[in-house]
């Protein structure tokens, strides 16, 4: 398969945000993974222009709220996920250097 067919299958889109590139994965109706791709960031609404709108989460982030004014432009339901934090239940010591509850 081309690479615009897999993306054209995909009823869903995981999107990974890093420094420089962006991680797309997308997955059909049964949640098989059909698109698995490394793109620059700024490649990423051209990539995404010919794909039938579908519902995209990405990862919050640097420069989250730009990519996603561009896939919302495309017709994209696009979501934002929060990135998780550890949280530690013990309370520090005097002598510790464990990180306080968040």
């Amino acid at each position: 398969m081309s690479r615009k067919t897999e993306a054209g299958l995909a009823c869903t889109i995981g999107i990974d945000t890093g420094k420089n590139t962006l991680h797309l994965v997308g997955l059909d109706a049964k949640g098989a993974v059909v698109l698995r791709e490394k793109l620059a960031r700024g490649r990423i609404a051209a990539r995404l222009a010919n794909v039938p709108p579908c519902l995209i989460g990405i990862e919050a982030g640097m420069a989250t709220h730009y990519v996603a004014r561009e896939l919302l432009v495309l017709g994209h339901d696009v979501r934002s996920a929060c990135n998780a934090r550890p949280v530690h239940t013990e309370v520090p010591g005097p002598d510790s250097c464990t990180a306080v509850k968040y």
